[in-house]
């Protein structure tokens, strides 16, 4: 079977990158080195986040036909509303709460690199 075992982010900042992710997103630090951080987020079959200093630096995101900054990784949270609210307090550029009449949704953020990134209620679990 094959699962996804760690995700590669380009960062400028690497220690205001790695408090953004432990601070904001819960994980932990599992090895920092001069030019890269492993985190994780302590959950089994959870891929860890594995940032890499790059001096050829470009935000992540991409267009599509109606949004602008889609985000290329989705974070998953059982507290949607408290999440967006969390991060829109400590200054973090969100978009706005979008959600389903069943109350599925989720909302755009930047990290401090400027990678669109997401955050969502939609379990992956079966």
């Amino acid at each position: 079977m094959v699962n996804v075992g760690t995700i590669e982010i380009p960062v400028e900042q690497l220690d205001e990158s790695i408090q953004f992710y432990t601070e904001m997103l819960g994980l932990t630090t599992l090895q920092k080195g001069e030019e890269s951080c492993m985190l994780t987020f302590n959950q089994h079959g959870a891929p860890n986040l594995f940032l890499v200093k790059s001096e050829q630096f470009q935000p992540l995101h991409f267009e599509s036909s109606h949004i602008k900054n889609n985000s290329i990784i989705d974070f998953y949270t059982t507290d949607l509303d408290t999440c967006h609210r969390v991060f829109s307090d400590a200054g973090i550029e969100v978009t706005s709460l979008n959600k389903t009449d069943s109350g599925l949704g989720g909302f755009g953020f930047k990290d401090p690199n400027g990678h669109w990134l997401g955050m969502h209620n939609v379990s992956n679990q079966s």
